[in-house]
């Protein structure tokens, strides 16, 4: 299943707090660089880009990304990539509700334009439910007051009308609706701008505060907010400005133009090497992709124009950097001792073995097939040899201490094994000198054989000769030829 990194919905709890402390730029910041966060949470867009897309003052945009940063919602890995800690990964039909979509107008000129309190209200309510669903919120609830209960509702406004001009101008904008609710029972409902609400309900400006609050909850008064469902949401687009990033980086950016066709394509097969092996999946993609341009930048074009730039990606980079991963995966079954460690070894093998048997031709698996056979020949031979190696220390040990139990004598253990070694050698030397002796007493044997022999085989040609001259029967003298008659 295909995953994409979307805005987790307690981080952005986490930013609307009032405690955090947070700018209205920051918060533009982080929604703008949300399509851009890869699986991994890299996020794929140059700050110059970024300020671009948000049209910000260079001194904005530099207080807003150190702010970002220090609140901990964004970290540099190094001097020029930035990660997101604000994102999770969600399949495609998630439904728990987890995750904040990027709905287009988060990132629309009609939201920058919103005061901090006006957007922390709209992400408040966005975090609570769905688009297209009602929040409900008790009116005391809505800002601060003695009536409020700890923890819940907005936090951030001070008075009653601080609200009403907030959810007005949310109304205007088509970013809302509101309705009220008296006793639970629906009283009105806004989808248009003005200032109707302040005609709906007690206005502190009209009564004392404590009465407003009195009637407030003797009437119940509930809000019913809605997230206008608009359905226009922005596209996760991390893969595919990684690529154009770094065709810039090779000044070949104008040799793709309209092959989205093609980039769809190698992000499928970065989707698929996540998916088999995670992280370093991600890793391996992007080391490959990175020497695909730098060796090949100069004939992109050409190859676009042939159709071959996804396929010519795939085979001569990625299927080789996924073999050698299988081969190093193979070296590494071979030496694993611990159980639990193998049968995940055995498992990743299994992905990666029917990821090359579904990208590789008949004649490449063959020849893979032939690699691996080898591979596991010379690792099974270099087995054999460690095994071998720590059986000598283990008998020559056993050899030292049973020595030590006996003589009284003082020994060095590196004398001993030399001395134990060559004692070793003689009785080895002695045994290839009785074989050597053994095999040329055969020998010499062999030959009196096959002498003997060769004599009989004259004599039955000689008398098979005599025959057929007279053409008359002769009856041979049985013997055999293999019996010593010396």
């Amino acid at each position: 299943m295909q995953k994409f990194a979307k805005l987790q919905r307690t981080a952005v709890q986490q930013m609307i707090r009032k405690s955090t402390n947070i700018e209205s730029s920051t918060i533009d910041l982080l929604l703008h660089i949300s399509p851009y966060v890869d699986l991994d949470f890299k996020v794929n867009i140059t700050l110059k880009q970024l300020k671009l897309l948000l049209n910000m003052r260079d001194v904005t945009f530099d207080f807003a990304l150190k702010q970002a940063i220090e609140l901990n919602f964004l970290t540099w890995h190094d001097e020029f990539t930035l990660y997101s800690n604000m994102h999770t990964l969600v399949g495609e039909n998630e439904v728990e509700y987890v995750y904040i979509k990027n709905l287009k107008m988060l990132t629309s000129n009609n939201f920058r334009e919103l005061s901090l309190n006006e957007k922390r209200l709209y992400l408040y309510v966005l975090c609570a439910t769905q688009p297209g669903y009602q929040f409900k919120i008790a009116a005391r609830n809505t800002y601060n007051n003695s009536k409020r209960t700890l923890g819940v509702g907005f936090e951030y406004f001070n008075t009653y009308r601080e609200v009403i001009n907030a959810m007005n101008k949310l109304i205007s904008k088509h970013f809302i609706d509101v309705s009220i609710l008296k006793n639970n029972v629906l009283n009105q409902v806004n989808s248009s701008a003005g200032n109707v609400l302040d005609n709906l309900i007690h206005l502190p400006a009209e009564r004392s505060r404590k009465k407003w609050l009195s009637i407030a909850n003797k009437e119940n008064i509930n809000f019913a907010i809605r997230i206008l469902n608009s359905g226009k949401i922005t596209s996760v687009c991390a893969s595919m400005s990684e690529i154009e990033l770094l065709a810039s980086k090779f000044d070949a950016a104008n040799d793709f133009i309209d092959c989205t066709d093609q980039f769809n394509f190698i992000i499928g097969y970065k989707n698929t090497l996540y998916q088999i092996l995670g992280n370093d999946g991600l890793t391996l993609y992007r080391k490959q992709l990175f020497k695909y341009f730098s060796d090949k930048s100069h004939l992109l074009d050409y190859y676009v124009s042939k159709g071959k730039f996804a396929d010519l990606f795939k085979n001569y980079y990625l299927d080789i950097a996924v073999k050698e991963v299988l081969f190093e995966q193979v070296k590494r079954l071979e030496i694993c001792t611990n159980e639990l460690q193998r049968k995940q070894i055995d498992k990743q093998l299994g992905i990666l073995v029917d990821y090359l048997k579904s990208s590789l031709y008949k004649d490449d698996l063959i020849l893979l097939n032939e690699d691996i056979l080898q591979l596991t020949r010379d690792q099974l031979f270099s087995k054999s040899l460690s095994t071998i190696s720590s059986t000598s220390e283990y008998y020559i040990l056993k050899e030292y201490a049973t020595f030590l139990n006996k003589s009284s004598e003082a020994l060095d253990l590196s004398i001993f094994k030399a001395q134990y070694i060559e004692k070793c050698r003689e009785k080895e030397n002695n045994i290839l000198e009785k074989i050597t002796d053994f095999v040329e007493a055969t020998k010499i044997k062999a030959n009196e054989i096959i002498s003997r022999k060769s004599l009989f085989d004259e004599i039955d040609k000689l008398l098979m000769f005599k025959r057929n001259i007279n053409n008359v029967p002769i009856k041979a003298p049985f013997y055999n030829w293999l019996e010593d008659r010396s």
